[in-house]
């Protein structure tokens, strides 16, 4: 008795044959292989790749058995990048220590699955998140996806009068209060401009430059989340009338200006 071994290095069907030869007889025999070849494929689709701090997304990740070989013991993980945290999962989908885990079980040729994690952005950054699949057969794969997570500040300007109805000759005072509602995105680069109407003459205001009815502060580097800025500009009523005073923002994150307006009431005494 022989035994010889062999590794198949393709897939197919063949034909193993021997002969054995004695005193000029010769006798053959063969046996028929069919090689199957393990193999399984990963996409992982998201839609759009930009998202903002404190969005969330759903990944779908779809493995499929390209082989010719049935698959065992398929499991489907999904590594969470830092700057995301993980939502929830679909088909049994847990969660540990930053990875998801699927697992999937058998996957018939020509199978596929698909499951779902939902992650939400917590940090600036431009990321990849990978999935990976692996078989008890050695078929394994991987896909990812490219996120560009972007600050999401949440702004908000509004400017109050101190005094209302403020009397022809008498001071008065704007507030302008500049709010960072988001909860984790800055605001940079803040810039505000106050426009006071003509039947007010500008006395102080403190941090900024003013000149023919406009008032303009030097732009504040960074606005933290929950953050607030405050700006105070004393008036003077020179002329009576319904006038209205008012504030704009500007900031990197935001592209269009935001106006606020408060409206006061000028009467003679």
């Amino acid at each position: 008795t022989i035994t010889l071994t062999s590794v198949a290095s393709e897939a197919g069907d063949y034909t193993n044959a021997v002969s054995a030869t004695e005193r000029g007889v010769t006798v053959d025999a063969e046996v028929d292989v069919s090689v199957l070849l393990p193999d399984i494929a990963l996409d992982k689709t998201s839609g759009a790749a930009l998202l903002y701090v404190d969005g969330e997304r759903a990944y779908t990740i779809t493995a499929t058995n390209t082989g010719t070989a049935e698959l065992t013991d398929v499991t489907i993980t999904d590594n969470i990048p830092a700057e995301m945290a993980y939502v929830s999962s679909d088909n049994g989908g847990q969660e540990s220590e930053g990875v998801v885990t699927w697992a999937v079980g058998s996957l018939a040729v020509g199978q596929s699955v698909e499951v779902t994690v939902t992650l939400t952005a917590v940090a600036v950054g431009e990321i990849v998140n990978t999935a990976n699949v692996t078989s008890a057969e050695g078929a394994m794969a991987d896909a990812s996806v490219d996120i560009e997570i972007q600050p999401a500040p949440a702004p908000h300007v509004a400017i109050i009068d101190g005094v209302d109805p403020m009397g022809l000759g008498e001071q008065g005072s704007y507030t302008v209060t500049i709010t960072n509602q988001s909860s984790n995105s800055p605001m940079t680069n803040v810039m505000l401009t106050v426009t006071i109407p003509e039947q007010l003459s500008i006395v102080t205001a403190e941090g900024g430059a003013f000149s023919e009815g406009t008032v303009t502060y030097a732009a504040v580097p960074v606005l933290e989340a929950n953050g607030e800025l405050t700006f105070t500009i004393t008036v003077e009523a020179v002329d009576v009338g319904d006038v209205l005073a008012s504030a704009t923002l500007r900031f990197d994150e935001f592209d269009q200006p935001i106006t606020s307006q408060e409206g006061t009431k000028i009467v003679p005494r």
